[in-house]
């Protein structure tokens, strides 16, 4: 499919009934509870990042960003950007602009598509609602050093075809565990973003079969 072809066909994907939970499971450490257990948690607090799609000659790509050592939110991590809803901000707002933030991309230069499932990060008490974008050209691309530490990409295609392949050692109140994580560039995806990028995988098989 073209480009515009391809972002139309998610924008309609995006807008019909979602893998969900289903698709979390592919990226779920075991030994978590499942979400059922804490999504009625009213102490958690409201964020958004933004799962941009880039069309380039050798397929779609999805920016991300490790987050610097001295963050105080997931140091070290590779995630989309994104970060907290501020007070009279929607979701979208929010992750519009905290792409802007972090990465020089202006909100006018990008389509929303459609939202993903809520993820909730009861490690630090976040309920994220992840959002899919889409650009038309490549952007100029300006990291903020204070939220980026390097910028990374994944190919879409790759993503959804292996899966997260890895698997990221953690240690959680002294007990050493195994997690499922995508391999992007020389780095581990997992947590949170590991589990959005599996819904997303699970979207864009559907386009691949109908192609």
């Amino acid at each position: 499919m073209k480009s515009e072809e391809i972002a139309a066909a998610l924008r309609s994907k995006l807008a019909a009934p979602l893998p969900g939970a289903d698709a979390h499971r592919i990226a779920w450490p075991e030994h978590l509870p499942t979400r059922g257990s804490f999504t009625e948690e009213s102490s958690y607090r409201s964020a958004a990042v933004l799962l941009l799609l880039v069309p380039r000659a050798d397929g779609v790509w999805i920016p991300l960003v490790e987050r610097p050592a001295s963050m105080a939110d997931h140091p070290g991590q590779i995630a989309c950007p994104g970060g907290r809803v501020e007070p009279g901000e929607t979701g979208a707002e929010a992750a519009l602009r905290e792409l802007e933030e972090e990465l020089g991309v202006p909100r006018n230069r990008v389509r929303l598509l459609g939202e993903l499932t809520t993820v909730w990060i009861p490690v630090s008490g976040f309920r994220v609602q992840p959002f899919v974008g889409w650009a038309d050209k490549e952007p100029e691309w300006i990291p903020d050093p204070r939220e980026v530490g390097r910028l990374l990409f994944a190919r879409a295609e790759e993503l959804a075809r292996h899966g997260p392949a890895g698997r990221y050692r953690r240690r959680l109140s002294g007990v050493d565990f195994d997690v499922p994580a995508y391999e992007v560039a020389d780095g581990m995806v997992w947590g949170a973003t590991a589990l959005l990028l599996a819904e997303f995988g699970e979207v864009w098989k559907t386009l691949e079969t109908e192609t």
